[in-house]
């Protein structure tokens, strides 16, 4: 069985006000998102990651196929 799940991370063009101590300085308004795909196989300790700017279903089925190969 493979499991598969999807996550979504927040880009950044800067550092953050966390860092910086600047809270409008810091700002990467705009920057976007990646879904990161991850493919977890339950028989062997045996893990796939694809970090991709889209979460449809033709992307999932394409890491999915990858990963298979």
């Amino acid at each position: 069985m493979i499991e598969v799940n999807t996550k979504q991370l927040a880009c950044f063009e800067r550092v953050g006000h966390r860092i910086n101590g600047d809270r409008w300085r810091g700002c990467s308004r705009g920057a976007g998102y990646e879904k990161t795909h991850v493919l977890i196989d339950d028989a062997m300790p045996l893990a796939y990651v694809e970090a991709l700017s889209k979460e449809k279903q033709a992307t999932t089925l394409g890491v999915l196929l990858r990963a298979v190969a």
